[in-house]
């Protein structure tokens, strides 16, 4: 329900954040690392609640669909909630009022019945890559913090786009309106093709702003491309989770490149 692998990118993304603001992230990085892994529990697990029917046909493998009572499950959402927002208390005003954003947003994305063409894609990819903004607001801005950002928020995007072509059969079932399902599954595929040169643009872009630019190339801008590459690539053969895996590895490349290039 929790999505360890998803909580570690978030953490991770944190790390990155401050090291990309120039800041020590230990001890003053901990606070608002803790409230956001806490709130993206919380948000994974709400969004399994609402999405059982669909999840019993995509996600058998998930603990609500394996038999976990819905009891259990809203303790699970209600805990990681609360954890989140007595943490909350003590950021900064501006933190505070974002992270109450980002949960509103998560709760928004798990309330809607029909996820929508866009919306629901693209506040998940805003949720995962907050904790660049995040830091912004706790430290000041910096362009690598914001090339931090383009890279999380596309590369999420496309991989939530990628889980919508793997999920097709349970979300036509349950009335979702996914982009696979309205434009079809030959333009969303040209769609994802766009997103992805639109990212590399960024990528050769974000090049201007390293000091070490070997290590952004070789990471980033053939590692990174090369992955969303490949992806795409397995998609038009049917292989959605692979591919799906392949940008969650092209998310870990990209962190690397930018932490061992700044």
């Amino acid at each position: 329900m929790i999505r360890p692998l998803n909580l570690g990118i978030i953490f991770v993304s944190f790390l990155l954040a401050f090291h990309l603001a120039g800041e020590v992230f230990f001890p003053q990085g901990l606070l608002p690392a803790a409230a956001w892994f806490f709130l993206a529990a919380a948000g994974y697990a709400f969004n399994d609640l609402r999405d059982r029917p669909a999840d019993a046909v995509n996600r058998p493998e998930r603990p609500l669909p394996g038999g976990l009572s819905v009891e259990k499950a809203r303790r699970v959402v209600s805990l990681f909630a609360l954890a989140a927002f007595f943490l909350a208390f003590f950021f900064p005003f501006p933190l505070f009022v974002f992270i109450l954003l980002v949960g509103g947003l998560l709760f928004l994305y798990a309330l809607l019945p029909r996820k929508g063409l866009f919306l629901g894609n693209v506040a998940v990819a805003l949720a995962t890559a907050s904790p660049f903004p995040a830091v912004m607001l706790f430290k000041g801005y910096t362009p690598p913090l914001g090339l931090g950002f383009l890279f999380s928020f596309f590369i999420v995007w496309m991989r939530e786009i990628a889980k919508d072509f793997d999920d097709l059969e349970g979300d036509r079932r349950a009335g979702r309106k996914t982009l696979p399902i309205i434009a079809g599954k030959t333009r969303g595929l040209r769609f994802l093709w766009v997103l992805t040169f639109i990212l590399a643009g960024f990528t050769m872009w974000g090049s201007l702003m390293v000091q070490e630019t070997g290590v952004y190339a070789l990471f980033i801008i053939s590692g990174v491309n090369l992955c969303n590459a490949v992806a795409l690539a397995a998609m038009t053969k049917g292989a959605y989770r692979n591919a799906s895996l392949l940008l969650k590895v092209s998310i870990l490349l990209g962190m690397g490149g930018l932490w061992l290039s700044v």
